[in-house]
């Protein structure tokens, strides 16, 4: 969804930072095509989609940068030991439990 919302913003030679309400609207006929449930793609959702990407996006980036974490290749995973976890979810919000892994 990203490549085609900054192929729509491009060609719209919009100035504003973010996306607005038309650019959203203009994704929907290539969001769809790649949608297994295109009936409930519309302008909304596909603004909805692109907001929880930002906020995961935003946890995932705190997340990695934090010290104590490393990164497990086998699994594709971060790691720390459940201290490092524990605290980490006591100081910030419950969006990133989703990037722990089942074994971590």
């Amino acid at each position: 969804m990203i490549d085609p919302l900054l192929q729509v913003k491009h060609e719209q030679k919009a100035a504003q930072r973010s996306f607005t309400k038309a650019t959203f609207d203009a994704v929907v006929p290539e969001v769809k095509a790649h949608s297994k449930q295109a009936h409930l793609v519309d302008g909304s959702r596909c603004k909805n989609k692109h907001n929880m990407m930002k906020r995961d996006w935003h946890s995932w980036d705190k997340l990695i940068k934090n010290s104590g974490f490393d990164w497990d290749e086998e699994k594709g995973v971060p790691t720390a030991d459940l201290a490092v976890w524990k605290q980490w979810f006591e100081d910030t919000n419950n969006n990133a439990r989703k990037f722990r892994g089942r074994n971590s």
